[in-house]
């Protein structure tokens, strides 16, 4: 007779981003956990406190005095809020797993207080997500932070370095970010597409100005476009970029299938939302390339360019452009590519993570004879 493991209490703790559709983003991975194994609940926190400065600072002082020692540089008086209410449960009602997806912003109290807590029936086990690079990293977060974390995870490789040296003691797990590969997908076989578009996608980390001198060096080109959807551009654009802003999900998924390829000089990156986005929507990639990004499309399904060389970026534009077949080719692995990260497969691995943690049995020993 087979026995099925029972669901593990798992309250995730996330950070709220306006700027993200209902299909983007690490938040995503909330869809795709196993309910019958995973009894989930969801603390979803602000991105910026409307509180004056001196109470947030004051709030910040307050939960470090709980904590007996530091809280990240990005927490903040909602940050607070949460972690009350989240200790407030775990006393009710048990909790399993508290799971920071975004342990950027969010580690804070709750971590220390956990561990010296007395009144609650087991104590939860903290895991907390990175997502910035480790210049970022280094002034964000330090090893007092992390020291009653029970596992970090990170989402490119080069993180994994930065943690291990930073707080060797508390184990670090490589799981990549996840992309929703059903809704995000190639156009239909035979849909036209207007002209040669290069599309680029996003604020955080783009390198806008390299896109501003492509297209101005492409002028001459008429069949050439660059459509940029992103709300950081304040600037005049030459009249061959079309600039989209506040667009929704269904509008977003029908830039990407309506354009050639998928343009991304970057200045820093680990795990890229508008990368995999593309990728899932079969398109071929032409991206600075950095050690994160390696992580994501290491082989033929993108262009890497090294340091945002302007000649290399515009080489492979005029390429792509005039070689059809190659652009196919590199589309087709660029899809490949990109369901290696489906949520489906990415899901299981934070669910393994979470038994893990508890000391409870992996994907492979979830049911026993």
């Amino acid at each position: 007779m087979t026995k099925r493991a029972s669901p593990l209490a798992v309250h995730v703790v996330r950070i709220h981003y306006r700027h993200w559709g209902n299909y983007s983003g690490f938040n995503q991975l909330t869809r795709f956990l196993d309910r019958e194994r995973i009894r989930l609940s969801i603390q979803r926190v602000p991105l910026h406190p409307n509180e004056p400065r001196w109470l947030d600072r004051l709030s910040k002082r307050i939960a470090e005095k709980l904590a007996g020692g530091q809280c990240v540089n990005w927490y903040t008086s909602l940050d607070v809020v949460a972690d009350a209410l989240v200790f407030a449960r775990a006393l009710a009602i048990g909790t399993d797993v508290v799971h920071y997806l975004d342990g950027d912003h969010s580690i804070g109290f709750l971590p220390d207080l956990l561990r010296r807590a007395r009144g609650l029936r087991k104590r939860p086990r903290v895991v907390a997500t990175f997502h910035q690079p480790p210049d970022w990293l280094a002034d964000i977060v330090c090893e007092e932070n992390l020291r009653s974390v029970d596992r970090v995870t990170v989402v490119s490789r080069d993180q994994q370095e930065f943690f291990a040296r930073l707080a060797p003691r508390v184990p670090v797990v490589y799981i990549p970010h996840g992309i929703d590969v059903d809704f995000f997908r190639p156009p239909s076989p035979g849909t036209e597409r207007p002209g040669f578009r290069c599309i680029t996608v996003g604020s955080w980390f783009r390198d806008h100005a390299i896109v501003l001198q492509l297209a101005e060096r492409l002028r001459r080109s008429s069949d050439i476009k660059f459509h940029l959807v992103s709300s950081g551009i304040r600037e005049k654009v030459p009249e061959n970029v079309v600039l989209h802003r506040g667009v929704d999900d269904a509008t977003l998924r029908r830039l990407y299938q309506e354009a050639s390829v998928l343009l991304l000089p970057l200045k820093n990156a680990t795990a890229n939302n508008a990368l995999l986005e593309g990728i899932a929507c079969g398109l071929p990639v032409i991206v600075t390339d950095l050690p994160a990004i390696r992580d994501y499309v290491p082989g033929e399904e993108a262009i890497r360019i090294p340091e945002n060389a302007l000649d290399e970026f515009e080489s492979a534009i005029l390429r792509l452009r005039e070689e059809p077949a190659a652009r196919a080719r590199i589309a087709r692995l660029a899809r490949e590519r990109a369901l290696t990260f489906g949520w489906g497969r990415i899901a299981p691995r934070i669910e393994d993570l979470y038994r893990e943690v508890c000391g409870a049995s992996p994907a492979g020993k979830r049911e026993a004879s």
